[in-house]
């Protein structure tokens, strides 16, 4: 994720043949696109993930103070 942001793409690119700061600015704005995008994945994830764990411990027979402190902790 970190590498969608870092400045050492943006800075190839300029140097290149037929850059312009146009071009620099849809390239930026892609990455910032793909870089929510991929966040927005993540915290679908850990919804889901953190969804189950509680899943689990309504339903769990035993106490699941652990499952429960882990996603008190996580969250």
């Amino acid at each position: 994720m970190g590498k969608l942001l870092r400045r050492d793409d943006f800075e190839f690119l300029a140097g290149q043949p037929g850059y312009s700061p146009s071009l620099g600015r849809r390239f930026r704005t892609e990455r910032r696109r793909v870089f929510r995008g991929y966040l927005r994945c993540l915290r679908r994830d850990f919804g889901r993930v953190s969804l189950t764990f509680h899943t689990l411990i309504v339903h769990s027979a035993e106490d699941r103070g652990d499952l429960a402190a882990a996603l008190v902790r996580e969250r």
